[in-house]
């Protein structure tokens, strides 16, 4: 089947297409012109998807094929929380804050690009926050910020009735202030053990990994009567792979490269503006 691809391009570099439209003119189907940005509308008939993919990676162009389900289908956006909404990885800060920096990096990393098993990666990882103060919490939240576009993606979502989860491997704190922050409508995470006000490296309850990512997103989906047709996911790493595989359209923010052959769309460039102007087409 021939799909057509869409090409996102900021108007302050136009100039960069300036060659592929007078090379390739029968090509382009369309053009919609958006407050920051332009997309074109690629016809694959016409030029080969390598020749598409060779450009925009030279200048670092978002570009993605074009997605049958449209905004009104879609009920549920599921999204991880770490590197995906926002700019850090909390664990690797609370572990920077205790001085145990590189050695929790070094597990997240690995963890991440599926070197190693998420279950015991975490285990290790929080045994080396114990004694953290909870009251510390918000110094962690003062260094955390949302990507471009987050606020205005989850208002898009509530405008146009999706639902919102953030289904994350991280700290329930951190998801929990998120979803009251975003009025997200769910947030799961994991659970750490507190004593006398400090964690005590221990974990509480069931590990949030890729199965359970996998079996929550499920659950979210039997609760609003929807299938995979209705849902979207943005993830960015090996532990998401279950849950995106769940929805109709999996997209990858600044995914890992180990894991964006498996996503419909990855964001490489553009940030959650992009998602919504490639939605509208």
């Amino acid at each position: 089947m021939n799909l057509n691809y869409l090409i996102e391009f900021k108007k302050e570099n136009a100039f960069k297409m300036k060659n592929f439209l007078e090379l390739n003119p029968e090509s382009i189907l369309k053009l919609s012109i958006y407050d920051d940005s332009e997309i074109l509308i690629i016809n694959q008939n016409k030029i080969s998807t390598h020749s598409i993919k060779k450009y925009c990676e030279l200048n670092k162009l978002d570009y993605v094929n074009s997605f049958s389900t449209k905004k009104n289908q879609l009920k549920l956006c599921a999204m991880d929380m770490d590197s995906t909404l926002i700019n850090i990885e909390c664990i690797d800060e609370m572990a920077q804050f205790l001085g145990k920096g590189e050695e929790v990096a070094r597990i997240t990393e690995d963890a991440m690009l599926g070197n190693i098993g998420f279950n015991d990666s975490l285990k290790k990882r929080v045994e080396y926050l114990k004694g953290f103060n909870v009251d510390d919490y918000y110094k962690i939240i003062n260094k955390m910020n949302l990507h471009h576009g987050v606020k205005e993606w989850i208002i898009f979502c509530q405008k146009n009735d999706i639902r919102t989860a953030v289904i994350s491997g991280g700290f329930s704190f951190f998801t929990d202030y998120l979803k009251n922050e975003l009025g997200l409508d769910y947030a799961f995470s994991n659970q750490l053990e507190v004593k006398d006000n400090q964690l005590t490296g221990n974990l509480q309850g069931k590990i949030i990994n890729a199965s359970e990512k996998e079996n929550i997103i499920k659950l979210i989906q039997n609760d609003l009567g929807i299938s995979k047709d209705g849902t979207v996911t943005i993830v960015d790493g090996s532990n998401d792979l279950l849950m995106a595989k769940q929805s109709a359209l999996s997209i990858g923010f600044k995914a890992k490269n180990t894991i964006m052959k498996d996503l419909t769309w990855n964001i490489r460039y553009g940030d959650y503006f992009s998602i919504m102007n490639f939605l509208t087409n």
